[in-house]
């Protein structure tokens, strides 16, 4: 079969697949006259998250060799950022979605946090590791289980003494 060439409309000498200028501005107003106005978006629901280690700062000399790399000048992973939650997300959820969207590497067993960062508990000593906190207080309950609302405000902390180095007694 052979490609036919447009038919050429004998009224305008146009292609009929072109419409003339005319026509294409009165197409353009009718498109723009059936746009429906703006759907109201949905406001997000988001939290705040930060991730530091402070506490090791003051603990170098207890430091595991091999670790020395992995710790921020200032202490801080990850520097307070919101976070868009969904219905039911816990403290864990959420520290999974950040630490993706932020390339962080997490080491997590059984839904407790192991590592942060190549921060691992117990590499500044027996009483070291990652802890906690929504809204200022430290939660005592696996951040599996913990529910996050909106507003919230999650901070992840290595503690080197228990948590008794960042203010828990």
């Amino acid at each position: 079969s052979e490609i036919q060439p447009p038919v050429q409309n004998e009224t305008n000498n146009q292609v009929q697949d072109e419409p003339s200028t005319s026509s294409n501005q009165s197409l353009q107003e009718e498109v723009i006259q059936e746009i429906p106005a703006p759907k109201q978006e949905v406001e997000k629901k988001e939290v705040k998250v930060l991730i530091e280690c402070k506490t090791i700062l003051n603990n170098m000399e207890r430091l595991q060799n091999g670790y020395q790399s992995f710790i921020p000048q200032n202490g801080i992973i990850l520097n307070t950022t919101s976070v868009e939650i969904k219905e039911g997300d816990t403290v864990l959820n959420v520290l999974k979605r950040v630490a993706n969207q932020n390339k962080i590497k997490l080491s997590i067993r059984s839904g407790y946090v192991e590592g942060i960062a190549n921060i691992d508990e117990s590499i500044c000593g027996d009483e070291s590791g990652w802890i906690y906190s929504v809204n200022g207080k430290f939660i005592n309950t696996g951040a599996s289980n913990c529910k996050v609302n909106q507003g919230d405000e999650i901070k992840w902390q290595y503690t080197c003494q228990n948590g008794r180095d960042l203010g828990l007694s």
